[in-house]
């Protein structure tokens, strides 16, 4: 029986389950409400009292379904535990807030355990299938909306029923809760040889000001990227629940972005800043490669977090999108030749360099009929100065060794020391081209058949308390990790002569410890890298003068 802690806000209601044995259109709640109503976790537990006269609701002629609906979404559980960690029936947009869905849940989502509190589950086992678990999942996700379709039911019950392609098939480990949190984006289902991207607005529940000096990106090789964002203050009122396929970026602010697992170690006494009762905006975008296999899209982010003042200086981030004012710059003909096309990033650009600023690092952004991307620095006079940026070659710095050209992994550029950049001179960055696609011709578009072009950087405003001011390449200087040869194909070796709190620590880009080891007792620390990938890694210290953190690539 459904037991009195999942009661729903009218009694009456759950007899309309029973009671009404047709759906007059098939959209997404109708196909929940008819699992509800065939399911026998509802068959005993119905009540024939309507408070409002002792009539059933079908008596007095309403909508049933309507009223199903408006009884489920955002109505407070009778159960004290649920209703004080503020669960509702259904919270459009979050299941895991959602009491109903946490009831029926039963392992569909790995991330959910019923709090012994809340009551045993809903008594759906061999009653109700993964799939129709799903589907009451996937409505929840897109905003449990009372009609529309809104999600593609046989897309649900193919995954299950022949075996689709787990994006991430095994949950990342979650930071400590008394030092972070993890997100989870997902799942979505695309269906094969095709592409999706959503947005969706998410409330971590930020009851003081904090900051974070790492945060872990990690989803599969599907992956065309994930963003994170920040919106400003109030905004994310004028934002739906659940997921949306507009981004509605004016609204926010960046705070970090990846097109790959990735994780982002903010160097020593600098941070993002995660404002108290800020909301956070995910964007993910996956290509499903299978022919013939549906693919469940995820994503799982582990934001690291630190009391507000930690940090010296805040890190901030921004992207210049080349040419958006000009609608017909980015068009590139299907003639297998290549087109080159430039912008500028300064203080009257489009999207202006807002100050004087310095730079810790730089990446760029084509989809898959880029061929290379080059940033420069800009003089006074809006001429190229030196070159900053090169994505064909290795860590994108021009003089390092020549890698080719990928967009769906571009190179991160480091500074150290960080780049100073004036605001009224910016940056000029240019992206080649050569479109051997469908599409004649190709121009600006969210999808991989489409393309963009966009420069991004992170920096902060001063240095000021900043006694390590950016990543080394070669070795950070006295006092600090020295780290050589970066990159290293065989053995890399580790020196620092700091005072230390705990071990040093090397994780991969997806965030999993790789390495642990001491630098005490003097000299250079040396470690076998002979056996690992090719790719970025980073290591982790704490040492006296807090948290240092950076990046290293092996090149076999």
């Amino acid at each position: 029986m459904l037991k009195s802690s999942l009661r729903i806000k009218l009694s009456a209601v759950v007899i309309v389950f029973l009671m009404c044995t047709s759906v007059r259109a098939q959209s997404t709640f109708s196909q929940v409400y008819t699992i509800f109503q065939t399911s026998c976790t509802f068959s005993s537990c119905h009540d024939n009292v309507n408070p409002k006269g002792g009539l059933s609701l079908v008596g007095l002629g309403i909508n049933p379904m309507s009223d199903v609906h408006s009884a489920l979404v955002e109505a407070v559980p009778e159960n004290s535990f649920a209703a004080g960690k503020g669960y509702v029936l259904v919270n459009p947009g979050d299941p895991h807030s959602s009491f109903l869905f946490r009831k029926i849940n039963e392992g569909l989502d790995g991330h959910l355990t019923l709090h012994p509190s809340e009551g045993g589950p809903m008594p759906v086992s061999g009653v109700m299938i993964d799939e129709e678990k799903e589907l009451i999942r996937q409505w929840i996700l897109f905003g449990a909306p009372d009609s529309g379709t809104v999600v593609d039911y046989s897309l649900i019950q193919d995954y299950y029923a022949n075996g689709g392609i787990e994006s991430m098939p095994v949950i990342p480990a979650a930071p400590d809760s008394s030092s972070g949190f993890q997100m989870h984006f997902g799942p979505f289902f695309v269906p094969p040889g095709q592409e999706q991207e959503y947005f969706v607005k998410f409330d971590p529940g930020f009851k003081d000001t904090l900051e974070s000096n790492r945060i872990d990106m990690l989803m599969s090789g599907n992956s065309h990227h994930f963003i994170l964002e920040r919106y400003r203050m109030g905004e994310e009122n004028n934002i739906q629940e659940g997921y949306r396929e507009d981004g509605a970026h004016l609204s926010t602010e960046g705070v970090t972005a990846t097109q790959f697992s990735d994780s982002i170690f903010l160097p020593q006494n600098t941070a993002f800043l995660l404002p108290k009762d800020a909301w956070l905006d995910l964007n993910s975008h996956y290509i499903n490669f299978s022919p013939d296999s549906i693919l469940k899209a995820e994503v799982y982010i582990n934001v690291h977090t630190q009391p507000k003042g930690t940090a010296k200086q805040i890190m901030h981030t921004t992207g210049s999108p080349g040419g958006i004012s000009f609608p017909d710059i980015l068009s590139v003909p299907n003639d297998g030749s290549s087109y080159t096309f430039e912008s500028a990033f300064f203080d009257g650009s489009f999207i202006p360099l807002e100050n004087d600023v310095f730079i810790w690092s730089m990446t760029s952004h084509t989809h898959q009929w880029g061929t290379d991307f080059d940033i420069y620095e800009r003089t006074s006079t809006g001429s190229r100065g030196a070159q900053l940026f090169d994505a064909s070659y290795l860590d994108a710095i021009p003089t390092s060794t020549f890698i080719g050209y990928d967009y769906a992994e571009p190179p991160i550029r480091y500074f150290d020391p960080f780049l100073f950049t004036k605001k009224e001179e910016g940056f000029i960055f240019e992206a080649s081209y050569v479109n051997n696609g469908p599409n004649n011709p190709v121009s600006w578009g969210l999808t991989s058949e489409d393309e963009m072009f966009i420069m991004g950087i992170f920096y902060v405003l001063d240095t000021a308390g900043l006694s390590v001011v950016g990543i080394s390449e070669t070795e950070s200087g006295p006092g600090a990790v020295a780290v050589y040869p970066n990159p290293a194909s065989t053995a890399v070796y580790f020196e620092t002569d700091k005072q230390l709190h705990g071990n040093l620590t090397i994780y991969n880009s997806m965030g999993i410890l790789v390495d642990e080891f001491s630098l005490k007792g003097g000299g250079p620390r040396e470690m076998d890298v002979s056996t690992l990938s090719s790719g970025v890694y980073f290591y982790r210290i704490q040492s006296e003068d807090g948290i240092e953190s950076g990046p290293f690539t092996i090149a076999h």
